[in-house]
């Protein structure tokens, strides 16, 4: 996006095109388009040309250093007229005062605290601040100086890299034998999580028509694939999937547990002569409490397991 200093327009004698007079601002020559305030660039670049008004503000008068309100107007040329027509509509909204007009730079850990202000930050649970509290850390700590509208999709896939690998990179702490210790980088599923938190803040951005972002990149932004085994097997994959192996072998041994109690109970009562003394009925109690949690507790931990699967 090329931005022009506003001049005096004039009309480029002898010239015609589709029927109309091409007129004259700086470098960009124009004709008319059924769009009120966006001009069609004709010859060179092409494109759209872009009246702006952000409506009266407040400026020093470097002559006399005093406050004055001016007219704060700009003009912009861009490649496709869809883009046009959002800066029209974006500026028409800020004249008239529905939403603020962003400072020239916003820093992405700037635009991270203004997301806390926001209502779906504030409606959060404490628990789920907490966890996008650490992974602000990990994103600022990566996109440092830079402003969101310069980040690519190639930047975020980049960042999942780095994530993935910084840690195998070595901490400044040693050893006492002098070695350097070194620690795994955090886990592709993990990763899964910093990209939704990625989804949310470009989606605030775009919502907010502020920051220069006008498109949520980050559902198209790959994460990086690892080598997992599975059952023997060694695939490549985005995404951990859940497997219930170690849940069903809790399952199985809550059963064999309570299989031996009965032995237990059986032994008992053939020792006391009796089957209703208070450590038989414990023995009871305990092998019943095991049975109800396996078949009532585990299906309840393989259901949530299943619909977090489907969430991630």
């Amino acid at each position: 996006m090329a931005i022009a200093k506003l001049m005096n327009t004039v009309q480029s004698e002898g010239n015609m095109v589709k029927g109309q007079a091409v007129r004259q601002t700086g470098k960009y020559s124009y004709i008319d388009t059924k769009h009120e305030g966006i001009k069609e660039v004709v010859g060179g670049l092409g494109g759209f040309l872009v009246f702006l008004d952000y409506g009266r503000k407040q400026k020093i008068n470097k002559k006399t250093g005093k406050l004055e309100y001016k007219q704060d107007k700009s003009l912009k040329r861009v490649d496709t007229l869809k883009e046009a027509k959002a800066l029209r509509r974006e500026a028409e909204e800020i004249r008239l005062g529905t939403v603020a007009k962003a400072p020239s730079k916003v820093y992405f850990d700037r635009m991270i605290e203004d997301y806390k202000q926001s209502a779906e930050w504030k409606d959060s649970t404490q628990s789920a601040k907490d966890h996008h509290e650490n992974y602000f850390r990990h994103m600022c700590d990566y996109f440092v100086n830079i402003q969101p509208k310069d980040i690519t999709k190639l930047g975020i896939e980049n960042y999942f890299l780095w994530q993935l690998e910084r840690g195998k990179r070595p901490t400044a702490k040693k050893n006492k034998d002098g070695s350097v210790s070194k620690k795994e980088g955090i886990s592709v599923n993990t990763l899964g999580k910093h990209k939704c938190a990625l989804k949310k803040l470009w989606q605030f951005m775009v919502d907010s028509k502020r920051y220069g972002v006008t498109e949520n990149i980050v559902p198209s932004a790959r994460l990086p694939k690892v080598e997992v085994c599975i059952d023997g097997k060694k695939k490549k994959t985005s995404k951990i999937e859940y497997h219930p192996r170690s849940v069903d072998n809790v399952q199985t041994k809550l059963h064999n547990t309570a299989g031996l109690l009965e032995l237990i109970r059986l032994g008992m009562e053939k020792l006391y002569k009796e089957d209703d003394t208070y450590e038989i009925s414990s023995v009871i109690i305990l092998k019943e409490y095991l049975l109800a949690i396996n078949d009532k507790e585990i299906a309840k931990i393989q259901t949530m397991l299943t619909e977090m699967k489907a969430q991630f």
